[in-house]
């Protein structure tokens, strides 16, 4: 029963942070000519919130990527970029376009385009419905038909395969803080400017067989405030390594 419980805590944070992704996949923009789409390398075998922080002096330039300028998602899934929020396009999301891409890099060198999940909640019938992005940029919507007594750690039945990858909860990290005021910002007494909040946004990479049974410390420790970008990148290699550890032993 507690495990019900905080998986469907834990979806409803995805559910809030998806709304932020489906809002930025489907406004109604025109696609900017003067930027690329940003791309997202991520490795096959990742899985884990991914962080980016914009307009970092210490950060890395984006490469050329035949879908736009691509950043590679470290082994600690926290990207420090050169480049400003600014410079990411927006833009109604398409067969043909999309104003940021994620992409999986097999081993092989052999790229595929995952799922991204805008929403998933109970619809007026009382079914599980799920509306995400499929690998060709076509807009889908997936209704459970299973029983309305289904448990909520089983959303994400669209996919035909549990354990491929899917893009989850995307939205501005800047609320965390990362400032020495993070604290108050959190708290909401002051706001994000006036703490010097960096600009950012985080993500999640995880497949349906994952989300059920991954331990919840891969996921209850990122949406606290944090008083410095370091601070996350500490804890960020801390849990790399306590992943590799659970699972040479499992």
């Amino acid at each position: 029963m507690r495990k019900a419980y905080w998986l469907l805590g834990l979806l409803m944070v995805m559910i809030i942070g998806a709304g932020f992704g489906y809002t930025h996949l489907q406004r109604k923009t025109e696609p900017s000519a003067m930027k690329k789409p940003l791309v997202f390398i991520i490795p096959e075998g990742y899985f884990g919130p991914v962080f980016i922080f914009y307009g970092q002096q210490d950060g890395v330039a984006s490469e050329p990527d035949p879908l736009g300028q691509a950043v590679r998602v470290p082994p600690n899934g926290v990207i420090k970029a050169k480049f400003s929020a600014d410079e990411v396009p927006t833009g109604d999301a398409s067969p043909t376009y999309r104003p940021v891409w994620y992409v999986v890099e097999k081993k092989d060198g052999s790229r595929f385009i995952p799922d991204v999940l805008g929403w998933a909640g109970k619809n007026e019938d009382g079914y599980y419905e799920v509306i995400y992005l499929d690998g060709k940029g076509k807009l889908r919507t997936f209704v459970d038909k299973h029983p309305k007594e289904t448990k909520e750690e089983d959303y994400g039945l669209w996919s035909n395969d549990r354990h491929a990858p899917t893009i989850r909860g995307r939205e501005s990290c800047t609320y965390q803080g990362f400032n020495e005021r993070a604290s108050e910002q959190f708290a909401g007494e002051i706001t994000a400017k006036e703490a010097g909040a960096p600009a950012c946004d985080k993500f999640f990479v995880v497949s349906h067989h994952q989300f059920k049974t991954l331990p919840r410390w891969m996921w209850e420790a990122p949406a606290h405030p944090y008083g410095s970008i370091a601070e996350l990148e500490a804890e960020a290699d801390a849990r790399l390594e306590k992943r590799q550890a659970y699972y040479q032993t499992k």
